[in-house]
């Protein structure tokens, strides 16, 4: 069972991936495909330099990418340093940086830094309000002309779309999006910012949970991969509140688990066991607490627990026989934008193998021979 506050809820139904959006925004990443281990290979627990009971002062060197792929959250914040060369502006707190980049393609418009101030100001007012937490007051995001630019500036491996590093929000312009950014990878980098700021310490999977659960977009692709082959996967691994090395190949599987359990605690909570779950967070003073922060609110419910939960809520099945059949064959999902909405249901074959449009229901779904 899940606990949250004192409260049992019985789970008796229980960074950006340019491309298909199958996988997580943010340095959080963009592995794509589904054929990652199960579970990470050791060692990725981050190691404590601190005493139980306390948190780490704030870094003393420069954030490296090819290192740590987010901020350590039981470090402190530190104070942003925007390059030299790129132009700011500052709307109610939130300061935009940016260099300026060509416009080379049919769709592409000018960064519209002020907007994305305003728009980012909303966005962490709706992740306050989410995690019930104090709404950060002042945020720097800093946006790179090209990806190359970025990559290479926060020495980023290719798969990251976007990072927060303990100091500023790091993006790099996408002119033919709205605004000139991916709002996917800005919802989820403002909610690492938020955390950081409101509660601190926390374990990877509520980190990187929470971040996922507002982006806007859904790993279904991984998710019945999941489900389609239930590989063992430790839990433990995603209790670190920072993993290092993370190699490529594992981005996909940890940031799709990490999204299941905060789908878990939700299932029967709401965003009411989103705030339990934050408030519990942030009594964590140590590295050590976050590790044993899903044993605390979810004894004994590991991976197989899991992939019940998930196969129930999205299929309304649990798993076995009846959901191996379905996996199997042709389904359809709607909600493909919130896992609070995402439903996938059989369907009949379709003459060919392209995606298409289900319209015998509202809302629409998307339908595919096979998802994979």
């Amino acid at each position: 069972m899940i606990v949250v506050a004192g409260a049992a809820l019985l789970l008796r139904h229980c960074v950006v991936a340019d491309g298909d959006r199958a996988t997580p925004a943010a340095a959080t990443a963009t592995a794509a495909g589904s054929a990652a281990p199960r579970s990470p290979r050791v060692p990725l627990l981050a190691p404590s330099t601190t005493e139980p009971g306390r948190l780490q002062p704030p870094p003393t060197t420069p954030f490296d990418g090819t290192k740590a792929h987010t901020a350590d959250p039981c470090s402190a914040p530190i104070e942003p340093v925007i390059p030299s060369d790129f132009e700011s502006v500052t709307v109610d707190g939130i300061t935009v940086a940016w260099k300026a980049g060509e416009l080379t393609g049919a769709y592409d418009l000018p960064l519209r830094p002020a907007e994305i101030a305003r728009l980012a100001g909303a966005m962490l007012d709706e992740e306050a309000e989410l995690t019930g937490t104090a709404r950060r007051a002042e945020l720097t995001i800093i946006v790179d002309a090209t990806r190359a630019d970025f990559l290479a500036r926060m020495h980023a491996p290719a798969w990251v779309g976007g990072l927060y590093d303990g100091a500023a929000v790091q993006l790099y312009a996408r002119l033919n999006e709205d605004l000139g950014v991916s709002l996917p990878a800005l919802r989820h980098e403002l909610m690492h910012a938020q955390l950081h700021a409101a509660v601190g310490c926390m374990p990877f999977w509520l980190n990187e949970g929470l971040a996922q659960y507002v982006e806007g977009t859904v790993p279904v692709r991984d998710w019945m991969a999941m489900l389609r082959d239930p590989e063992p996967f430790d839990l433990a691994t995603l209790g670190a509140p920072v993993v290092f090395d993370l190699p490529q190949a594992n981005v996909t599987r940890m940031y799709s688990v990490s999204l299941v359990m905060l789908v878990a605690v939700t299932e029967h909570g709401g965003e009411l066991a989103v705030r339990n779950l934050v408030r519990i967070a942030a009594s964590i003073d140590s590295a050590r607490a976050a590790v044993e922060l899903w044993d605390r609110v979810a004894p004994k419910t590991g991976f197989p627990a899991l992939l019940d939960i998930l196969a129930r809520k999205v299929f309304g099945v649990p798993t076995g026989a009846e959901l191996d059949a379905m996996l199997r064959g042709p389904l359809c999902c709607t909600g493909m934008r919130s896992p609070s909405d995402l439903t996938c249901h059989a369907t009949a074959a379709h003459a060919d193998d392209r995606a298409w449009s289900d319209a015998s229901a509202t809302p629409h779904g998307i339908c595919r021979n096979k998802w994979n």
